[in-house]
């Protein structure tokens, strides 16, 4: 199943910060669970389980949107939000290749708020990797 989630991380010296954007994310959308991870301090918040790409980028947007205060303030004080979206074998399993395609106005949402976008693949080495239809020079 794919899973999204935004993570915010900060330098230490701005705890306090990125500790105040955790509890106003928690005020805007109490329906997304936010947490900090006490091993790193990263703020963690659950976007989407959606079945569908197309699910994920809709509450990416609607997330961003909705909390564009608060992740304003992360890049302020030296923090960095990233977008992480988690693929399973699953979710590629019954096509014979799996394509994400992200249109230009989802792309710049995430570039106005200085947002990372990052695919985590699980299970790549269970994967079938197609024969090369060129050789290598």
């Amino acid at each position: 199943m794919m899973y999204t989630v935004m993570r915010v991380a900060g330098p230490p010296a701005h705890f306090e910060s990125i500790q105040a954007v955790l509890k106003d994310i928690q005020r805007i959308r109490p329906d997304v669970r936010a947490e900090r991870r006490p091993r790193d301090g990263v703020v963690v918040c659950d976007i989407s389980a959606d079945p569908s790409w197309k699910g994920h980028q809709r509450a990416i947007v609607q997330f961003v949107t909705d909390c564009s205060e608060p992740i304003r303030r992360v890049a302020n004080c030296g923090g960095n939000v990233s977008v992480d979206v988690a693929i399973d074998p699953d979710d590629m399993a019954p096509n014979p290749y799996f394509c994400i395609h992200a249109d230009v106005d989802f792309l710049k949402i995430l570039v106005e708020y200085r947002i990372e976008l990052e695919f985590t693949v699980y299970g790549c080495n269970g994967i079938p990797q197609p024969p090369e239809s060129r050789p290598v020079l």
